[in-house]
């Protein structure tokens, strides 16, 4: 699943630093239940570090962070997956496009086929 705007509240300025993290209640408990379903969830995500917004460091804590709301409300998020460059670089792994799905596949076993992505 997507990031901004799925899991956390979206900022036209992007979420530069903890401070800014806004979590949706309601994506913890959307995670709780797809965790009891026994489903994996993984994220992918575009960043802003290659606008010079965000250091990976940062962007880092803010994912730690994410992740222990989520495994504090009894979810769980195997990994996130996350874009460090510009749209402009044109890169393969800029969402939506396949780099960071294939990355998934081959880390867990996915069959993109059997997949749903959600985000924006």
């Amino acid at each position: 699943m997507d990031r901004d705007g799925v899991i956390n509240k979206e900022r036209k300025d992007y979420v530069k630093c903890l401070q800014e993290l806004v979590i949706y209640d309601e994506a913890l408990d959307g995670l709780r239940f797809l965790r009891e379903e026994g489903h994996r969830v993984i994220v992918l995500t575009n960043s802003p570090i290659g606008r010079g917004i965000i250091t990976e460091e940062t962007l880092k804590e803010i994912h730690k962070t994410i992740f222990k709301a989520v495994e504090d409300a009894m979810g769980r998020i195997e990994r996130f997956y996350f874009c460090p460059y510009r749209a402009e670089n044109n890169c393969s792994c800029r969402k939506a496009k396949i780099s960071m799905f294939l990355a998934a596949k081959e880390d867990f076993n996915i069959d993109l086929e059997k997949t749903f992505y959600g985000g924006r």
